[in-house]
């Protein structure tokens, strides 16, 4: 096997994402220059965290993409974290309310029925009731 066969530099493993902050969209955006995201933040947590990222980000239509900067980086990876926060307590939310949902339809079938083998309910007034009317 020859040394260039084994060396691989992993730049055919870093996958290019465009960002756009005025004409990018992060509901429609799928990171492609035709198609940018509006924010880093937003590329990042649709990327995920396992192809190597390389962001390409401009400001206005006028200017050129260029990579991100380090400091924009670390504020996107943080927001990032955030935006899977919400996406996780969302689902947590949209079980609970599935849970809750089966729960009310359950309950719906319950029907009370009196024992016949005990005696005949009795309505009884209590003393406390009898006593705050006078």
């Amino acid at each position: 096997m020859s040394n260039t066969a084994m060396a691989s530099t992993g730049a055919e493993d870093i996958k290019t994402v465009y960002v756009d902050e005025t004409a990018g969209s992060d509901e429609s955006g799928d990171g492609t220059q035709e198609q940018p995201y509006k924010s880093a933040a937003h590329a990042v947590f649709a990327q995920g965290p396992s192809p190597p990222l390389a962001i390409m980000i401009r400001k206005s239509d006028t200017e050129q993409y260029a990579p991100i900067g380090v400091s924009p980086l670390k504020k996107a990876r943080k927001g990032a974290e955030g935006l899977e926060k919400q996406r996780k307590k969302a689902l947590e939310a949209k079980a609970k309310a599935s849970e809750q949902a089966e729960l009310l339809e359950k309950s719906k079938a319950i029907t009370l029925t009196e024992n016949p083998d005990l005696p005949k309910a009795v309505k009884v007034r209590s003393l406390t009731a009898v006593c705050n009317q006078n």
